[in-house]
């Protein structure tokens, strides 16, 4: 019977108890006819026996050392590593059943989300995070667009604003290069990036001329404020301008700039 827990505490962690535990190496001794398993003395430990019995007491220190005094209490008649966490996955994860259960719940939770009458959005967002966590511990994380989509659904439409853009044209810096790359000679003014984004493969069908305006002016902000290599703004001329405009498609090909 391994000695108990808090006994343990008190001795050095630098003189671990070696003969506790599962993992007593052990050696074959025959008496007579028969064969006996008998724990070898310290003495008798080899290379291998004491590598796992490093290893297990490390394990199983870790999992004392980061118990509150309750847990302890909880853990104080396990006599392995593998028992300990057993009992406290079990505690806290719950059996399978219960974690099917809670999963269903949680999930039940998500399809059925709405915004409460007068509730606050910092209030809608930590609702929504709270289940979106429990279904990531659960093992079944929701997508981000499922989230964004859901969140989209509940609110009211005064509510939508000018960040909808990020989610409508997906990628607006990816897309507002593709557009800018289409001017007449490599030059243009932003209008004009609007009306080629309407054919880019980076932006959903029917979005406003307004919200395209906004998506085409913070991607073409964007590149200019961070030096991107493809596009810049002539102040005095007002107007942006592709930098590779002189260059064809396949010279892209072996060149990522």
């Amino acid at each position: 019977m391994t000695a108990p827990l808090n006994r343990q505490r008190s001795q050095s962690s630098t003189k671990p108890h070696l003969l506790d535990g599962p993992y007593v190496p052990t050696m074959e001794v025959k008496v007579g006819e028969i064969t006996r398993v008998i724990p070898k003395t310290r003495k008798q430990y080899n290379d291998s026996d004491k590598q796992l019995v490093q290893k297990y007491h490390k394990a199983r220190k870790l999992l004392i050392c980061g118990l509150s005094v309750n847990e302890y209490d909880l853990i104080s008649s396990c006599e392995s590593a593998k028992e300990i966490w057993d009992l406290l996955r079990t505690t806290y994860e719950g059996t399978e059943e219960i974690k099917k259960s809670k999963l269903d719940l949680f999930i039940t939770q998500f399809e059925g989300f709405t915004m409460k009458e007068g509730e606050p959005i910092h209030e809608i967002r930590t609702r929504f995070s709270t289940i979106i966590d429990e279904l990531m511990f659960l093992e079944e994380p929701v997508p981000v667009a499922k989230q964004v989509s859901k969140i989209l659904e509940i609110l009211p439409r005064s509510w939508t604003n000018d960040f909808v853009i990020e989610n409508e044209t997906r990628e607006p810096d990816v897309m507002t290069i593709d557009a800018t790359a289409g001017l007449p000679g490599g030059v243009g003014t932003r209008d004009d990036v609007c009306v080629l984004a309407r054919d880019s493969q980076f932006i959903v069908e029917n979005i406003s001329n307004s919200r395209l305006s906004k998506a085409v002016k913070g991607g073409l902000d964007r590149l200019h404020c961070e030096d991107d290599p493809c596009v810049k703004y002539e102040m005095g001329r007002h107007r942006w301008t592709y930098l590779h405009g002189d260059r064809k498609v396949e010279d892209f090909e072996d060149d990522s700039t």
